[in-house]
């Protein structure tokens, strides 16, 4: 059975290099991480407009994750609300991510 890591604390994806060696596969939950990372609660109201998905903080962490995942030759999968917004998923993928998981979109009646 694999074995994989969800990374969504700040100490986990900065030593991903020194966690590949013990799994499978990594997944990000970047609803978490980003949250983790800007030290923003993004449900708060007063500080809410800081959680800011594009933040370079945010950009970094996620390319050396895929940097670490393709020298480790392990998949990455990235869920989130980054993975479901278009512009967003457009990043991930220029940034070397392949797998993205998302809810489905619920109608409007």
């Amino acid at each position: 059975m694999p074995v994989g890591l969800n990374l969504e604390i700040p100490s986990a994806a900065a030593t991903a290099d020194l966690l590949a060696r013990h799994v499978d596969f990594f997944s990000v939950g970047t609803n978490d991480l980003i949250q983790y990372l800007l030290a923003v609660d993004r449900i708060d109201p007063r500080v809410a407009g800081l959680y800011q998905p594009l933040h370079p903080a945010v950009v970094r962490t996620l390319a050396r994750l895929a940097a670490v995942c393709d020298a480790h030759a392990l998949p990455l999968a990235v869920c989130g609300e980054m993975a479901a917004d278009p512009l967003q998923a457009l990043l991930l993928v220029g940034l070397g991510i392949r797998e993205l998981s998302m809810s489905r979109r619920r109608s409007r009646a």
